[in-house]
């Protein structure tokens, strides 16, 4: 009787706690969406896969911005060049699936799943070929939509991209492990939360930035939200990216590409010109420059030398 007293009374505590778990993480879904410091983005695309939020703006030669990929990133990432291109340029920006205002479908998030995506909304949204600029980790998803369809692409801008190493990482059974860990109910999302905190916001956004007073709380804010919009479908994107479930072969992909690629490296990066020069090696024709006075987040740091950019291309 009394073992079963025991277990009687460990059962009751794990409920309980579990209930108290699962309304943590309501509560804490609900308050980041009070008081959207970015705007709902103005069209959304239907997609196959998820509704897709998108803007179009300006006139001219169609432009698409494609923003890093990360549970917190968003097309927000744009913000300070978009009306500057939109004077010579028809600027689309989107949320990537799993990111920002776009739905956040429960799937594991593969680089093909972006590729898809990016093709489509080209066919069927923008309706002609256009100019690519993407950065980070999502350089690697416009390069293989290159492949898939050429014809859909004129110039493609590279900020930052990820060395030929890092694109290639590919699921280990510790990184399936730790995707299969925040994928569990309630108390995976509440591990996801705690990752996704604002200090934990602050600690990324200082890697990613030289100039620390461009961490601004309206920044740090819309980034938080991005990462709890949608609720605990938000974490599926994040555990894709911890089980490193994008990777894909950079070398092979970019000696098929003959379309024009340039890349914008940020100054502060860590061994910058040596990536650069990796890709270089396998597509001599690959031009590229140093943005100053940045890090990662070139769009955001030194905004202008992306509009330069654009400009002598």
């Amino acid at each position: 009787m009394k073992l079963k007293k025991k277990l009687i009374t460990i059962i009751s505590s794990a409920a309980s706690i579990t209930a108290a778990v699962s309304l943590t993480n309501t509560l804490i879904f609900k308050n980041a969406q009070k008081h959207l410091t970015q705007q709902l983005l103005t069209h959304t695309y239907h997609w196959r896969l998820g509704d897709i939020s998108y803007t179009r703006t300006g006139n001219g030669r169609p432009i698409l911005l494609i923003h890093s990929l990360d549970n917190t990133s968003s097309s927000y990432e744009w913000n300070k060049i978009v009306s500057p291109l939109s004077k010579t340029h028809t600027v689309y920006t989107l949320d990537l699936l799993g990111c920002g205002f776009s739905q956040k479908p429960d799937f594991t998030y593969v680089n093909f799943v972006f590729v898809q995506l990016i093709n489509d909304f080209i066919t069927n949204v923008i309706g002609s070929r256009t100019d690519v600029i993407t950065s980070g980790n999502a350089s690697s998803i416009a390069l293989t939509s290159c492949v898939y369809n050429k014809e859909l692409f004129n110039k493609i801008i590279l900020l930052n991209p990820e060395s030929f190493s890092e694109c290639s990482k590919m699921p280990s059974k510790s990184r399936r492990l730790h995707a299969f860990y925040y994928n569990i109910p309630v108390y995976g999302t509440l591990a996801y939360n705690i990752t996704s905190c604002r200090r934990m916001i602050i600690k990324k956004l200082e890697k990613r930035r030289s100039n620390l007073t461009s961490i601004d709380t309206s920044t740090i804010q819309t980034q938080y939200q991005n990462a709890h919009i949608g609720g605990y479908h938000a974490k599926y994107l994040y555990s894709s990216l911890r089980g490193k479930y994008m990777g894909v072969s950079i070398e092979s992909i970019l000696r098929k590409i003959d379309n024009s690629i340039y890349i914008l490296g940020g100054e502060s990066v860590p061994n910058i010109n040596t990536i650069i020069k990796q890709y270089q090696e396998i597509n001599p024709a690959i031009e590229s420059s140093i943005a100053p006075d940045c890090k990662y987040d070139i769009a955001q740091e030194n905004p202008q030398a992306v509009l330069d950019m654009v400009s002598y291309i």
